[in-house]
């Protein structure tokens, strides 16, 4: 949740401005948004993750894109919303990313206690990998599957979660079981990858 506020903080709607790569693009007669229509979805309560088809005046379709960015203040606000109502409470009353992220951080005792903190902590994923881009730091890059065994007692498994190349630092780490291989270990880990 902190790390959702920071960056939301420091998130800018001006062009280029949040590390958006690319061209101008070509000159043309369209109307454009005079900021980064990205981050100015990010930031409006009312932004979906529904693409939206439509026939314009001008007869042709226009479409909204596949995979719209998601309103780190709507997220947020359904979630506190849904946690108010199921604990029949008065969630927080301001529209704003760092009182609802304070409200749902002193929630997370009973969150973590639900069915649902699976789905919040999906939500919390996201934003904090839709955020980083754009507030100086690049999106990790997967290399596979982490091939660690977790054992469950009677029984063995591979963890199986996504790995990253780490984007400081010289150690791959999961992030869901937290096995670890440093730099020397990289090649003997692309070989079991390669295995799999």
């Amino acid at each position: 949740m902190r790390e959702i506020v920071r960056r939301w903080l420091v998130l800018d709607p001006r062009p280029g401005a949040s590390g958006e790569h690319g061209s101008r693009g070509a000159p043309g007669f369209g109307s454009r948004s005079p900021g980064s229509d990205h981050v100015i979805a990010m930031r409006d309560a009312r932004s979906t993750t529904t693409a939206r088809v439509w026939v314009g005046s001008d007869g042709k379709v226009h479409r909204e894109a596949l995979r719209p960015p998601m309103s780190v203040l709507g997220e947020l606000a359904d979630m506190a919303d849904h946690v108010a109502q199921a604990r029949e409470m008065t969630g927080p009353t301001a529209l704003d990313v760092a009182v609802i992220a304070r409200w749902l951080d002193g929630q997370l005792d009973w969150i973590t206690r639900q069915g649902g903190v699976v789905e919040f902590a999906r939500v919390v994923r996201d934003l904090v990998a839709q955020l980083r881009p754009l507030t100086g730091e690049p999106r990790a890059k997967r290399v596979g599957e982490c091939p660690n065994t977790i054992d469950e007692g009677e029984h063995t498994r591979e963890c199986k979660a996504p790995l990253y190349a780490p984007i400081k630092g010289d150690e791959i780490q999961c992030r869901a079981c937290g096995a670890k291989w440093a730099r020397e270990l990289w090649r003997r880990l692309g070989q079991i990858l390669q295995a799999a």
